[in-house]
Order: C-alpha cells, then sequence, then structure tokens
C-alpha cells in the first residue's frame, strides 16, 4: 500500500473515531441508549484495530525507509578519492601517473589504482600499495599505448578516511613538459 493510501485511510480513521464519538454522546436517534453505546464502542474497536494496522504499516515503511538511507554514510567517514578522467593523444605516447600525499598525523595505507576508460569496460592499468607516514607522498605511473588514453585514478585509504589524504592524476607527454595536465581526487 503506498504512502497516499495510507494518509487517506489514517484520515477515514480519525473521521471514524469522531463518528463513534458523537453516537456515544447518544446525538443518534435509534435504538435504547445502551445499544447506541454497545454498537458505538463495537464502532469504536473496529476503528482502532484499523488504526492500529495503519500504525504498523507506517512504522514498517519508515524502518524500510530508515535500512535505506543508513548506506548513505556522510563524507568525511567515506575512504576513496577518485580523480576526473584524464585524456591525451595516443601518438604523443604520455604517461600517466597517481600520486597521494599522508596529510594525517597517523601513518596510512593507500591503494592506489590507475584505470583505463577508453574501451566499453575500465581497465585495471597498474594497481600499487603504500604505507605512508604523515607528511610522505608516493605515486607510481604507466606509459600509455595508443588504445590507453582516457585514465583516472583511484585512492582507497585502507585504515582511515579520505580526509587523510590528497591526491592527483596526470599526464605527461615526453619532452614538453608545459603540456602537462593534472587534476586533483575529490
Amino acid at each position: 500500500m503506498t504512502i497516499s493510501k495510507r494518509i487517506w485511510l489514517l484520515l477515514m480513521v480519525l473521521c471514524s473515531l469522531g463518528v463513534g464519538a458523537v453516537v456515544v454522546r447518544g446525538q443518534d436517534s435509534g435504538g435504547s441508549t445502551h445499544e447506541q453505546i454497545l454498537h458505538a464502542l463495537t464502532a469504536l474497536q473496529r476503528t482502532v484495530n484499523t488504526l492500529q494496522v495503519s500504525v504498523s504499516a507506517v512504522e514498517g515503511a519508515l524502518n524500510a525507509l530508515q535500512q535505506d538511507v543508513n548506506p548513505l554514510i556522510a563524507a568525511n567517514q567515506v575512504n576513496s578519492r577518485f580523480t576526473p578522467v584524464l585524456t591525451a593523444p595516443a601518438y604523443t605516447n604520455p604517461t600517466a601517473g597517481c600520486s597521494v600525499v599522508n596529510v594525517s598525523s597517523e601513518t596510512r595505507t593507500i591503494v592506489v589504482s590507475l584505470i583505463n576508460t577508453t574501451s566499453l569496460q575500465a581497465e585495471l592499468l597498474g594497481q600499487e600499495t603504500f604505507t605512508l607516514q604523515p607528511g610522505r607522498s608516493s605515486g607510481f605511473g604507466d606509459k600509455l599505448n595508443i588504445l590507453q588514453y582516457a585514465v583516472f585514478c583511484s585512492f582507497t585509504v585502507i585504515d582511515g578516511t579520505r580526509a587523510d589524504i590528497r591526491a592527483s592524476g596526470s599526464v605527461r607527454f615526453p619532452g614538453d613538459a608545459t603540456r602537462e595536465r593534472v587534476l586533483a581526487a575529490e
């Protein structure tokens, strides 16, 4: 049952409670007072039962919503950063690289991956795991062949959060340092 249907059902239940109260006060003209009270109490019990079912359904819907929301954790608890895609003309024989620095006050272990996105499926070109002391940096690069000209870097902090690192990806062109492209990871 959808939430809008449940709301309408709840409104009908509340209206029924109001009708039951009117009957209990003796403003209905049929039968004896005891019969009216008995009839009103029976109607009220049905209404309360229906209300309980509606409340249980709303509770179930809220629990399901909470379970859907629980995986959405705060950004400071996420442990990965990614660069945007870096592109380069294949004929230039570029080199792509990923660099990371530990900006926390603790030693951190970081998995750095260089991923090719040129083909229909992403391809892992290289992956290194670094254990970095506070303030230390590291990285690696890979020469791109003719099919590898759209890449990005992935950085995963194994024992911390993304706030513990700063990272970047770069594409370098042999013999032309002025054309180097560097993008920060987010």
